[in-house]
């Protein structure tokens, strides 16, 4: 009789421990969907940040080129685009080390 409770004590503590585990399974799989969400968020960032820093980049040289045949107004155009290419490479090294966590 007393062996016949035990069996159904042990039975029951079972079943919670089953169905604790099925909820953190469950907790699990949601958590792995949200880091697969920012990651690919965060590659879609960068990805933006690179294409903008190139994009800048080659403005630059283009300013260059135009300051280099004599222009003054470029002068000033081609400083305000140096600054924005580093400030878009700190954005990408700080993205990059993002997505990398």
């Amino acid at each position: 009789h007393r062996a016949q409770n035990e069996k159904i004590v042990h039975e029951e503590k079972l079943h919670e421990a089953q169905v604790r585990t099925g909820e953190k399974q469950e907790e699990v799989k949601h958590l792995e969907e949200e880091c697969t969400r920012r990651e690919a968020q965060l590659q879609k960032d960068k990805d933006a940040l690179e294409q903008q820093l190139r994009a800048t980049a080659s403005e630059v040289q283009a300013l260059e080129e135009m300051v280099g045949n004599g222009s003054t107004t470029g002068k000033a155009r081609l400083q305000l685009a140096r600054k924005k290419v580093e400030e878009l490479e700190r954005e990408v090294k700080d993205a990059t080390y993002a997505a990398s966590r």
